[in-house]
C-alpha cells in the first residue's frame, strides 16, 4: 500500500485554475484552497521560458464594422478569404478623400506593439496613432517599409504566405486612436484585404488573442496560480512576497541614458521569453565607458538584476553609480561570476545561452544610478574606458531594481513601475479531514532566500492562535515546528538547514506526548511529553491568524495524515 492511500489531504501544485490550488486527495473539491494575488506575474513555463500575461487591448479584434469606425468614406465588405485559410478576412476600401480609413479609440501609455494582418497591392499601406499622427507604411506587394517615422521604436513585416503580411509598428507613447489606412494621403480608390487587428505591451508582436465586447488577457494573469519549473524538473507552486520593479522600461532600453557612445539594436534576438525581443548593445569606437544607465531613487537593501547573453563581448557588468566601489561582472561564457565589489552577485542559467545576472547590495545614499556595461574580461575593474569597433557587444533583457534582500521573479515594465502584489493560498477548511489526537504535516518546500524578508509557516489551525501544529521557518535557516494548545506550545522542535533555498521534504508528527521532527530522510528531534490541539479544521500556507506572514517558497507538494506514520514511514515520506 502507498504512503498516499493514508493521506487525508494531497496538494499537488499543477493541478491549478485562476483563483484555486486543487487537492488530489480529496478529489471533491473539500480539500481545494483559494488562491489570490491581484496582478499579473511570470513563471517559468515547461519550456524553460519566461512566461508573462499577455493581452489584446483592442476590442472587437476582427469584426471591422462593429467598435471600429469608418472614416472619410473607407467602406468594409465581409466574408474574404483569410491568411488562416478562414473566410472571416474583410475587404477594407477607401474613397476618394486622401484620408479615408477606419480606427478605433483605445486608451493605452508605454510601449505598445499595434499589428494586423494585410494583402493587397497598396504602395503605401498604414497603420497610425491619431494623437501623435505617427505612422508606419508598407508597400503590400512586396512587403517593404516605404516609411517609418521616428516616434515608432521598431516596426516589423513578416511574411505569412499567399501574399498576406503581418505588419506591426511599436509605439512608445499615449494612445489613443488607432488608424489603418488603405493607401495614406492618396485619391486613389485602393482596396486592401484585413483580418486580425492586435494591440499588446512589448516590444513585438504576440501571437494573436481574439476579442469581443472587451480586451481579453491570458497567461499569468491576476489570481493564476504560479506553476513554476525554475531549475528543470518537477515543477512548484511559486509563492512571493509583494515587490516593485523600480525600472521603468525593463525591456525598451532606448529609453535609458546612453553613457557614452554605444549604440542600441532593439529586437536583435529571442530573449528568455521565447519572443524576439531582446537588445543588443554594442560599444562604441571611442575611448570611454560603454554603458547605459537608468536614476533610481531606492534605498537600503537593494537587488539589481539583467538577463544578458554573449555576443562578441562574453562579459556584462552590473553597478551602481552612488556607491563608488560597488560592481560586479558576469562571465556569459562560463556562466560564472567575475570580480566584484561591495555587493554580493549571483548567476542564474536560462535557456539558449542566457543568464540572469544578479547584484543584492545595501544602499546607504537615496539615488541609485543603475549602470549595464560591456566589459572586456571577467577581471576588468569598475567601469573601465575602451573602444570598440561600433558593432561588437553583447545582448540584454529584462531589467529590474527592486527593494529587498533577494531577488524575485522578473517583473515587466513599459513605461512606469510595476507591482507585482503577494500570493496568498488560504483555506483549505473541511474539520472531516483533519484529527486533533494525531496526524503528520508534510511540505515539500524552498524557501526563496536563504536569508528572507519575512518568516512564514505551513500549519492546520482551528481558524484561531490558540490551537495549530505548524512548520514555521523563520528568517533565519533554523527550522522550527510546533505544537499549540490554548495558545501555548506543548512541543517545540528545531533543526538548522544548511541551505533553506534548496528543497527539503519537512514532516511533523504529533501524538498525545509522542512529537517528532523529520527533515530529508532523518528524525531531526523528538518530545514525549506534551497534549495536542483540538477543533483542528483547516491547512494554510501563509499565516497564524491575524498575522500575515506571507508564504516565499517555491512548494513542491503539501500532505497532511490523520494519523500518526511509523519511523519506516516518515523515513519513507521524507528521503
Amino acid at each position: 500500500m502507498s504512503l498516499l492511500d493514508l493521506a487525508s489531504l494531497v496538494l499537488a501544485p499543477t493541478a491549478t485554475k485562476e483563483g484555486k490550488v486543487y487537492s488530489a486527495i480529496p478529489d471533491t473539491g473539500d480539500g481545494d484552497m483559494t488562491f489570490t494575488r491581484g496582478s499579473a506575474a511570470t513563471r517559468i513555463n515547461s519550456a524553460g521560458l519566461i512566461e508573462k500575461e499577455r493581452a489584446n487591448l483592442l476590442l472587437q479584434s476582427n469584426t471591422f464594422d462593429t467598435t471600429w469606425v469608418a472614416s472619410n468614406g473607407a467602406s468594409l465588405t465581409s466574408g474574404q478569404t483569410g491568411y488562416d485559410g478562414s473566410s472571416d478576412a474583410w475587404l477594407l476600401t477607401k474613397s476618394t478623400n486622401n484620408f479615408s480609413n477606419i480606427n478605433q479609440s483605445i486608451s493605452a501609455s508605454g510601449v505598445n506593439t499595434y499589428s494586423v494582418y494585410a494583402k493587397g497591392t497598396s504602395t503605401n499601406f498604414c497603420l497610425r496613432d491619431n494623437v501623435s499622427g505617427t505612422r508606419l507604411e508598407v508597400d503590400l506587394s512586396n512587403g517593404s517599409i516605404t516609411l517609418q517615422q521616428a516616434g515608432i521604436i521598431v516596426a516589423n513585416v513578416e511574411d505569412v504566405g499567399g501574399g498576406w503580411y503581418k505588419v506591426s509598428a511599436t509605439f512608445n507613447e499615449v494612445l489613443s486612436v488607432v488608424q489603418i489606412y488603405p493607401k495614406f494621403n492618396s485619391a486613389d480608390v485602393v482596396s486592401v484585404t484585413i483580418q486580425d487587428a492586435m494591440l499588446n505591451q512589448g516590444l513585438v508582436a504576440q501571437p494573436y488573442i481574439e476579442t469581443t465586447t472587451t480586451a481579453i488577457y491570458e497567461g499569468i494573469t491576476d489570481d493564476v496560480p504560479r506553476v513554476d519549473y525554475s531549475g528543470g524538473g518537477c515543477p512548484s507552486l511559486l509563492l512571493e512576497g509583494q515587490r516593485t520593479n523600480l525600472v521603468t522600461q525593463s525591456e525598451y532600453f532606448g529609453a535609458w541614458t546612453n553613457d557614452t557612445n554605444i549604440s542600441l539594436t532593439a529586437n536583435a534576438i529571442q530573449s528568455p521569453s521565447g519572443l524576439i525581443d531582446a537588445y543588443k548593445i554594442s560599444a562604441g569606437t571611442s575611448t570611454a565607458r560603454q554603458a547605459i544607465k537608468l536614476l533610481l531613487t531606492p534605498s537600503g537593501d537593494v537587488v539589481q538584476s539583467v538577463f544578458a547573453k554573449k555576443g562578441e563581448y562574453s562579459v556584462v557588468q552590473i553597478t551602481d553609480g552612488r556607491n563608488p566601489n560597488l560592481y560586479a561582472n558576469f562571465d556569459l561564457e562560463n556562466g560564472v561570476l567575475g570580480n566584484y565589489e561591495d555587493c554580493t552577485p549571483s548567476i542564474e542559467k536560462f535557456s539558449d545561452g542566457w543568464y540572469r545576472c544578479v547584484i543584492v547590495y545595501n544602499s546607504t545614499l537615496d539615488i541609485v544610478n543603475t549602470r549595464i556595461s560591456i566589459a572586456e574580461s571577467p577581471t576588468q575593474a569598475r567601469l573601465v574606458n575602451f573602444a570598440g569597433n561600433g558593432s561588437d557587444g553583447i545582448y540584454i533583457w529584462g531589467a529590474m531594481v527592486e527593494a529587498g534582500s533577494y531577488r524575485t521573479s522578473y517583473l515587466p515594465t513599459y513605461g512606469t513601475s510595476t507591482t507585482r502584489a503577494v500570493d496568498i493560498v488560504d483555506g483549505a477548511v473541511d474539520a472531516s479531514l483533519f484529527n486533533d489526537s494525531e496526524g503528520v504535516l508534510f511540505v515539500e518546500f524552498a524557501a526563496l532566500a536563504d536569508t528572507r524578508d519575512n518568516d512564514f509557516r505551513f500549519l492546520i489551525c482551528d481558524g484561531t492562535n490558540n490551537e495549530r501544529i505548524q512548520i514555521f521557518l523563520p528568517t533565519s535557516n533554523i527550522l522550527n515546528v510546533d505544537c499549540i494548545v490554548s495558545n501555548s506550545a506543548t512541543a517545540n522542535l528545531t533543526y538548522t538547514l544548511t541551505n533553506p533555498s534548496s528543497s527539503h521534504k519537512v514532516a511533523f508528527k504529533y501524538k498525545n506526548n509522542d512529537f517528532a521532527l523529520w527533515v530529508d530522510g532523518v528524525e531531526r528531534g523528538t518530545d514525549t511529553s506534551g497534549g495536542t490541539p483540538t477543533g483542528l479544521d483547516r491547512l494554510d500556507f501563509y499565516r497564524t491568524p491575524n498575522n500575515n506572514n506571507y508564504v516565499e517558497a517555491n512548494v513542491k507538494q503539501a500532505i497532511y495524515f490523520g494519523t500518526a506514520l511509523t519511523d519506516t514511514q516518515l523515513q519513507e515520506l521524507t528521503k
